[in-house]
Parts: C-alpha cells; sequence; structure tokens
C-alpha cells in the first residue's frame, strides 16, 4: 500500500507536470501567432499546435482524475476490482486507473471485439476482426 510519504510524491509529480503543461500552452499561443510567409508552413503548424493542445488538455483531464483520487484517498485503487495498484505500474503509468491484471483483461476483450464497417464502393456492411476481415 502507498503510504503518505510515497502518494505526496505523486501528487507534486502532478502537480509540477499540469503546470508544465499549462506553461507550454502559452509557448503554443506565441508560437500560433507566427509571421504569414508561407501560408503552408503556418497551416502545417497550426494543425500541430492543435494536436498538441489536444493531447495535452487529454493527459491534464487524467492529472485532475489523479489529484482528486489522492483528495479522496483512492489513489492507486483499481477502478475496477478495488484491488491496489503495484507502486511500480504506478512508477511507470501514474495516471493509471486499472491494475495490471484488469488493465490486461481489458486490452484482452478489446482484441477479440468486432467492427463493422461500411464499403465506400459497395454500400454492404463488413464485420471486421482486430486481426482482418472475417
Amino acid at each position: 500500500m502507498l503510504n503518505n510519504e510515497k502518494i505526496q510524491v505523486f501528487k507534486e509529480f502532478f502537480m509540477n507536470v499540469k503546470e508544465r503543461l499549462l506553461n507550454e500552452e502559452e509557448a503554443l499561443n506565441e508560437f500560433e501567432n507566427g509571421d504569414e510567409v508561407d501560408q503552408a508552413i503556418i497551416d502545417h503548424q497550426n494543425q500541430f499546435v492543435l494536436k498538441m493542445r489536444s493531447r495535452k488538455k487529454f493527459y491534464l483531464k487524467k492529472i485532475d482524475q489523479a489529484l482528486k483520487k489522492i483528495e479522496n484517498s483512492t489513489y492507486g485503487l483499481c477502478e475496477e476490482c478495488d484491488c491496489e495498484i503495484t507502486e511500480q505500474r504506478l512508477k511507470a503509468r501514474p495516471t493509471a486507473t486499472l491494475c495490471i491484471n484488469c488493465k490486461e483483461e481489458q486490452e484482452g476483450i478489446e482484441r477479440h471485439l468486432l467492427y463493422e464497417r461500411k464499403s465506400a464502393t459497395s454500400g454492404k456492411t463488413h464485420v471486421e476482426a482486430a486481426s482482418g476481415w472475417a
């Protein structure tokens, strides 16, 4: 079980990462306001900025959820089985919400899901497995 000292280390880590990401957002705003020398380059830069903002927004949301769990004393507990998430896993993936067993089970289920896809040429629906056409 994570003791209060280790929980505090994770909390400080999340706060530092959050601050860094928010500071990088300010840098991205400056990057976005570049000179209009070449519109193609600016468009490419804007696409990059949007992609980075999307990733950061997603990660900031995970950080906020982890900080909330720390405040609720539920950080480090698996959302699926309520078992403890190992410290080793949390060090590798601090925002983990599932223990390794539940995560592996989830990934196994996802690999075996079938996806429906409509053919662009025939308009028919095809069932596609993760490994290829079924």
